[in-house]
Order: structure tokens, then C-alpha cells, then sequence
């Protein structure tokens, strides 16, 4: 079991996050869109707990409020 709790997180470091999103930040700026909203550190994909997301269900990021709403 994690210190999180969940047995499927990995326990990253606070210092292995910084460079993760450094490096997502990095490949967005790249790409030319360091505009884009990113989703981290949620419950989704292979997680415990899991939120399934819909195929083909619609996603609002509201990066200000740092929310994420999604709908079938």
C-alpha cells in the first residue's frame, strides 16, 4: 500500500512531480500548444479508486476553478 492510500499510485516524490511537469510542459511548448489545459492527479485510467470516462463522453476543464466536469 502507497503512503496515499491507493494501492495502484505510484508514490512519486515531490521533487519526481516537479519534473514530470516539467517535462509535459516542456512537450506542450514544443508542440506549440504550452497553451493547453493539463488534467494530473486524478483518479482515472489504472487507479484506485477509478473513474471511468466515457467513450466518446464530452470533458469541461475549468482550469481556473481547477475543475473537471464530464458527461456521457
Amino acid at each position: 500500500m502507497s503512503r496515499t492510500g491507493h494501492p495502484a499510485y505510484r508514490d512519486y516524490t515531490p521533487e519526481m512531480v516537479v519534473e514530470l511537469y516539467g517535462w509535459v510542459r516542456r512537450v506542450l511548448r514544443e508542440a506549440g500548444r504550452g497553451d493547453l489545459p493539463v488534467v494530473a492527479n486524478m483518479d482515472f485510467g489504472h487507479t484506485s479508486p477509478q473513474l471511468t470516462l466515457p467513450l466518446g463522453g464530452r470533458a469541461r476543464l475549468d482550469p481556473a476553478a481547477g475543475r473537471v466536469t464530464v458527461w456521457p
